[in-house]
């Protein structure tokens, strides 16, 4: 069943996720979700090894959502979380515009594990699905000039690692 099917029996897609960029892939596959932010708290997993954190962030974020949802009216909730592991340290979310152009510079020519974990529930079914993969991500060698550039759109205070593609 493809995914304008599945949305038919469904009628309701619910982003749990403030990110622009993960509304931007479902927009580019023809979907139209309504975005719902969890709230949730997402300290707590950082002993947890960088996979484990954002499956369970991932989860937490859905559950939240699914939660506060009336149960007469189904939905999938899709939530994720992603985290740049790089020299052995968990890099998330820059707190500063200085913490993401010093990130940057350490990045340049380096690579890096971007780890993301998914969550999708089903509300009328009560199902969940949940996943976590890790991708090498390679970073080119942007010139100073170039990084404060892409600071200075703010972008990147948003995202784990402080990079969005």
């Amino acid at each position: 069943m493809g995914a304008r099917t599945c949305l038919a029996v469904v009628q309701r897609l619910i982003l749990a996720s403030a990110s622009p960029a993960r509304l931007r892939v479902l927009q580019s596959a023809g979907l139209e979700p309504e975005v719902i932010v969890s709230g949730i708290d997402e300290d707590g997993v950082g002993h947890l090894p960088p996979a484990g954190a954002v499956l369970t962030l991932a989860r937490r974020k859905a559950a939240a959502v699914a939660a506060a949802l009336p149960a007469a009216r189904p939905a999938l909730v899709i939530a994720c979380d992603s985290l740049l592991e790089f020299e052995g340290r968990v890099e998330g979310k820059p707190g500063t515009a200085r913490e993401a152009a010093g990130l940057w510079r350490r990045l340049r020519n380096r690579s890096g594990n971007l780890h993301t974990g998914h969550c999708l529930i089903d509300t009328g079914r009560r199902v969940e699905a949940a996943a976590a993969d890790s991708a090498v991500v390679r970073f080119g060698d942007p010139t100073d000039r170039e990084i404060e550039a892409y600071i200075r759109t703010g972008e990147q205070l948003h995202v784990a690692g402080g990079f969005t593609h």
